[in-house]
């Protein structure tokens, strides 16, 4: 089922790869934001990133927004990055994720969707959990391809945010 606000992330954690569901919500404000869970300083300096690139991309403002954001394992590095965007950028639209996908991806400022490490594992564990498909970075595929087990999952790589929103986000482009 798809939904508004909500992104199934693929992170690495002390304890392996893990499955993150993040979710955006948003209310009237002044630019602040609010995040419930425990996450790291990369993982929060890529909510900043997640929000600049969606200015720089959709000319989408924040600064009359409370913005909240709720993660539900520990979050460390800047993988979960691309999934933090879309479900900032779905909540924004109120328009429905596809829960179905998987998430991974390091976000610049301007839009740009970066390699992350263990992708292998990531992979592995989007497959083994049932996910039907998984957005991840295109860079991640150099040299990587045939040590990839997709199983059954359908696989888009992405060099652009704009991209992973219109792969998973309804009404953008899928």
């Amino acid at each position: 089922m798809d939904k508004v606000g909500e992104a199934v992330g693929l992170a690495w954690s002390p304890h392996g790869s893990q499955l993150v569901h993040l979710s955006a919500s948003v209310a009237p404000g002044k630019g602040k934001i609010h995040i419930q869970g425990e996450i790291g300083y990369e993982a929060l300096a890529s909510i900043e990133t997640a929000i600049e690139s969606l200015k720089f991309l959709y000319g989408i403002s924040t600064e009359d927004l409370t913005l909240s954001i709720k993660i539900d394992e520990p979050l460390e590095g800047p993988s979960a990055g691309l999934a933090l965007l879309v479900a900032i950028y779905s909540a924004i639209n109120n328009l429905p994720v596809d829960q179905s996908a998987a998430i991974t991806g390091v976000v610049t400022n301007k839009g740009r969707v970066h390699s992350v490490m263990k992708i292998t594992e990531k992979v592995a564990l989007a497959r083994d959990k049932g996910l039907k498909g998984i957005v991840i970075p295109s860079e991640n595929l150099y040299g990587q391809r045939p040590s990839l087990d997709f199983g059954e999952m359908w696989v888009c790589p992405v060099a652009r945010a704009q991209d992973a929103v219109s792969i998973v986000v309804a009404n953008t482009g899928r």
